[in-house]
């Protein structure tokens, strides 16, 4: 992901506060984030920043996923984890599916994990993605 953010002129950047561990299926587990990721990259303007960061506490790995970019629209929000759904196509450089954001809130959620995004028009997006370290 970083060849294509230095591609955009986009700043990407982890901050890890400790060692983190997520007990679960690797593959599922490393296409939810990559997915959120590329969205970020995806919507995020040149000039503009990714910025990941991980903490472990009281027996929760939290993971946000912060960004410039254009934001989603108020009205859009209910539904992005919609199977399907697509904000307006125009506005990324990838036409997606759709498909994206309702297969990370399941694996997330097999994984007993959470997904929740804020967001606003012209403001960017966070995404929060909370797992027990133990199941």
């Amino acid at each position: 992901m970083r060849n294509i953010a230095i591609k955009h002129k986009i700043q990407l950047s982890v901050e890890r506060s400790t060692a983190s561990f997520i007990y679960g299926d690797a593959d599922a587990l490393q296409r939810l984030i990559m997915n959120i990721i590329s969205n970020a990259l995806n919507f995020t303007p040149a000039g503009g920043y990714v910025r990941i960061t991980i903490d472990q506490r009281g027996g929760k790995v939290t993971i946000r996923i912060k960004d410039t970019g254009i934001g989603i629209a108020k009205e859009d929000l209910p539904h992005i984890f919609e199977r399907l759904y697509r904000v307006d196509k125009a506005r990324g450089r990838n036409g997606g599916t759709g498909l994206g954001l309702s297969i990370a809130k399941e694996i997330a959620e097999k994984h007993h994990g959470t997904i929740n995004i804020e967001s606003e028009s012209g403001k960017g997006t966070l995404v929060t993605i909370v797992f027990p370290t133990i199941l």
